[in-house]
């Protein structure tokens, strides 16, 4: 069995002063020394790269006029995200060639953890992109554009996924997961009450729409199949474009996907009006379709070759885990390499060993060959979970 890690560069130094050369085998070494063969390192937090790159803002910079709902809420203050601006310059050194690098020395795989469609985390970290090209923005049922969510109708749109996507590969990484889960605009809900994917309302999405089928989707069902299908569809355009791509010019790099998990909350409504108020501001997202993830075809026409089940799900309970597992068994039917990622954070230092043993029995026996931890940052200061880990898997690696 081998052993993959998610790890966000950026949160290290934020909590931890983790950066530079230094930071990067720092975190490369304890995962080494405890048994992680995969690294996964994210390429984009937001719309912005960890790595230095022409197709997007490099860096980890907070636009303190659109923080202010941030720092009204007491998560930051003005000067800790001005101390954040001064501190963290992703331009000035190449964290990415130099984990790559670093993997090659320690014997890990190198992986690019690749959120395709996200270009702003949290209010105050949005890429220049939607700030400067606002009418490729999108429209929500509730008539709200967002003010990070793109539209995927416009070719510009796709041009720019394919652009960031050729950046990553360009560093020769062993494989590239898309995500098409976490991220995105969390002041301008996402998904409807249902938990299904509610943009696509812009006029020229309306009219293509309209176009080909004669329907106006104002007067269907949001969660309509064939009005699903069509923007679900453009994800799949991308989907197969990258696809070409590697095997033209890449063919040994491994392409997967870091795939919904049925039930799993997505964003609903304006995060930090929902804190005011007391409210929910997520609603479960029932099916992968519904985060305009078509998984059917994605598999059937082969455009992955490892399908990653429980992504940034609350799937920390063994018995929850190995249930994803299981109906990502059914769902996948042998098309594709199947993992497991599963959620550490809540697990204490005591229960670690008899925790990870059951979890890697019970992949082991389901025939799984790899499981990745959810993620580094969270898991630094847990030192019995590390040494937990390191126990575990020399029973476990292959």
């Amino acid at each position: 069995m081998k052993f993959g890690c998610l790890v966000t560069l950026e949160d290290h130094a934020i909590a931890y002063g983790t950066y530079g050369k230094c930071g990067v085998y720092h975190i490369l070494n304890r995962l080494h020394q405890s048994g992680i063969t995969r690294l996964y390192l994210r390429s984009l937090g937001d719309g912005m790269a960890d790595y230095p790159s022409r197709a997007t803002d490099t860096g980890f910079r907070y636009d303190l006029d659109d923080s202010a709902p941030m720092i009204e809420a007491g998560w930051w203050t003005r000067e800790d995200l001005e101390s954040i601006n001064a501190s963290l310059d992703f331009a000035a050194f190449d964290h990415f060639a130099c984990a790559r690098d670093r993997c090659r020395e320690l014997g890990m795989d190198f992986l690019v953890w690749h959120e395709t469609r996200g270009e702003d985390h949290c209010c105050g970290l949005r890429s220049t992109f939607v700030k400067r090209y606002p009418q490729f923005l999108s429209v929500n049922r509730r008539r709200q554009r967002s003010p990070s969510e793109l539209s995927p109708i416009h070719p510009e749109v796709l041009a720019r996924r394919i652009a960031l996507f050729g950046e990553v590969l360009g560093y020769d990484p062993d494989g590239v997961f898309f995500d098409w889960v976490k991220s995105g605009d969390v002041l301008v809900g996402r998904f409807d009450d249902n938990g299904i994917w509610e943009f696509g309302y812009e006029e020229p999405m309306l009219e293509a729409f309209k176009r080909q089928t004669g329907r106006d989707p104002w007067q269907i069902p949001n969660d309509d199949d064939q009005w699903l299908r069509f923007r679900a569809g453009f994800f799949t355009d991308f989907m197969r474009q990258a696809r070409h791509i590697q095997r033209t010019l890449y063919p040994d790099v491994e392409v997967g996907l870091m795939s919904l998990t049925p039930g799993e909350p997505g964003w609903h409504d304006h995060l930090f009006e929902c804190m005011k108020k007391g409210t929910n501001a997520m609603r479960p997202v029932p099916y992968p379709l519904a985060n305009l993830e078509d998984h059917e075809t994605w598999l059937s026409e082969g455009l992955m070759d490892t399908f990653c089940c429980g992504h940034n799900s609350r799937n920390e309970k063994v018995e929850t885990a190995l249930a994803h597992l299981d109906r990502a068994t059914h769902a996948v039917r042998g098309r594709c390499r199947l993992i497991l990622e599963v959620n550490t954070y809540p697990i204490t230092d005591e229960e670690a060993e008899q925790w990870a043993e059951t979890l890697f029995t019970g992949a082991a026996e389901r025939g799984v060959g790899e499981v990745i931890f959810r993620e580094s940052c969270p898991m630094w200061p847990r030192q019995g979970l590390w040494k937990a880990l390191k126990q575990v898997t020399k029973k476990y690696l292959s």
